[in-house]
């Protein structure tokens, strides 16, 4: 144990400069953290990302080195003339991460949640498991990569390795699907959890018998299971065997209202032209809702020309307005008023809602249980729902606003929650604006994995020009959160055969 401590204590002095660069750079984040406020135009955005990208070189640049004071390849290196054993060696390294680099970002935790006025105590064990996800993503790469390299140049070399085959297998992978329900998130987290045994098992190899050439191996292998090519129908089959709500789900019908949509609800947005096309569903069970996660919508004119359908979230997105589901589908420009047929294959989120919470906003924030420290914020003619979840993910689902004047709804707009860890946002109808669309698409152990503890978002509750603020000032404000978490997915393909695109006149494309 002497050693050890003779290890870290030499290594706390020869790294001093990479220690202090490394915690300076944790202090200035948590500090725009905590002033970080979500939402469109947020001047913070930009710097608070520049310092999660600058943290983690620094805590990789930090681990290379500290490893390379003593390098595990080659017979040169000056530590073997010392009585080191390699179990004290890597007990050294291990301390010295944990001191270095968890005990920091673990004190920027308990700042941040602090200054947020979220509870510390209550969270302690979710604190301690941020720390292990830490040392598997944050710590264990680097530690392995820098084990089994001679030094920094042959360090980058192995991270520019990692990058040029992770890029290949991501090519090779496709667009995977994402099932964020708690079947799928297991399958998740058992295949991170072998891809980090491996990490282990061939660091601590390294340290053991230094056979470079089959731990480099074993790392390398560790590194492919998270990357392997998944389908939807492959995903959809194994829903099929372990999920109790599939067969269930199986029977949703989703088809087009009409087989022909001479007067679709035409709207513009940005550059596109959208179609709002009204579809039936059928089987859903009391509670259920629909939600699209994935899809792509195809035009052919009858002259058999392709429409260029627009990209990115303008591509295709179901809606739901007083009980009634509309399929939006979006091309490029005015294609001009043409006939084509419209071919939608997507995949839908069965999202099952749970008994509402009932809130009481009078002027001071409230926590919503499994939703976080709420507030309303008027603002202009418009008010915003603000809410931070401490450590862990928030529930999924809507709220609705009343007022306590009236027991009058509120008709919110047509607002979207804004939160950086979903993987996608979805218009607000007259039910209700967004909790959160899913949980964070990365949570291991249902905790927040990045360097924020906390978990913030707002929506749009409520917007109504000049008369919004009286109504919200002067009474108490209802906030019913209703909480929808998915149960179930499904993949559904229909066809409206004549629809008519763009408006005539237009320019076509």
């Amino acid at each position: 144990m002497n050693l050890v401590l003779h290890i870290f204590r030499k290594d706390l002095r020869r790294l001093r400069l990479h220690i202090v660069v490394f915690a300076a750079l944790v202090g200035a984040f948590a500090m725009l953290d905590i002033a970080y406020d979500p939402g469109p135009g947020s001047a913070l955005e930009i710097p608070r990302s520049a310092l999660e990208g600058l943290i983690t070189l620094t805590a990789w640049w930090l681990v290379a080195t500290a490893v390379h004071e003593e390098p595990l390849i080659g017979g040169t290196a000056f530590w073997r003339t010392r009585p080191y054993s390699r179990p004290e060696l890597l007990f050294a390294k291990v301390l010295l991460f944990a001191a270095v680099i968890l005990l920091p970002l673990l004190l920027s935790d308990c700042l941040i949640l602090a200054a947020q006025g979220l509870p510390l105590l209550s969270q302690a064990g979710g604190l301690l498991l941020r720390q292990a996800a830490f040392g598997v993503w944050l710590i264990l790469p680097p530690f392995g990569i820098a084990a089994l390299t001679r030094d920094l140049t042959q360090y980058a070399a192995g991270w520019f390795l990692v990058a040029v085959c992770g890029v290949a297998l991501l090519q090779l992978k496709g667009e995977s699907p994402l099932l964020a329900n708690d079947f799928s998130w297991s399958i998740v987290g058992m295949i991170a959890f072998f891809s980090a045994a491996l990490m282990a098992g061939a660091l601590g190899l390294q340290y053991r018998n230094g056979r470079t050439a089959w731990n480099r191996a074993l790392f390398a292998f560790a590194l492919i299971p998270p990357a392997l090519p998944v389908s939807w129908d492959g995903a959809l089959g194994a829903q099929r065997i372990f999920v109790p709500a599939a067969d269930r789900a199986e029977r949703i019908r989703i088809r087009p209202a009409a087989d022909r949509l001479a007067h679709a609800a035409p709207r513009t947005s940005n550059d596109a032209f959208c179609v709002d096309i009204p579809v039936q569903v059928s089987g859903l069970e009391e509670a259920w809702h629909l939600v699209m996660v994935a899809g792509s919508a195809e035009f052919t004119t009858t002259g058999g020309r392709h429409l260029k359908r627009a990209g990115g979230d303008q591509e295709s997105w179901l809606r739901q307005e007083m009980g009634e589901y509309w399929q939006t589908a979006c091309v490029v420009g005015n294609p001009g008023g043409v006939h084509a047929a419209a071919t939608v294959s997507a995949v839908f989120a069965i999202m099952d809602e749970e008994a509402q919470f009932i809130a009481q906003f009078r002027g001071e924030p409230v926590m919503a249980p499994d939703v976080g420290l709420c507030e309303i914020r008027p603002s202009g003619d418009e008010a915003r729902l603000l809410c931070r979840a401490g450590v862990r993910p928030p529930a999924t689902g809507i709220v609705r606003l009343h007022t306590g004047m009236s027991g009058q709804v509120i008709p919110p707009g047509a607002g979207v929650a804004l939160h950086e860890a979903a993987s996608g946002s979805i218009d607000a109808g007259p039910d209700g604006s967004d909790i959160s669309y899913f949980n964070h698409a990365w949570a291991p152990w249902h905790v927040l994995p990045g360097f924020s503890p906390v978990f913030k978002w707002n929506c749009l509750v409520a917007e109504g020009g000049r008369g919004l603020r009286p109504a919200l000032s002067g009474a108490f404000v209802d906030v019913a959160f209703v909480k929808r978490h998915p149960i179930a997915f499904l993949q559904r393909t229909f066809t409206v055969p004549d629809l008519v695109i763009g408006t005539p006149g237009g320019p076509a494309r």
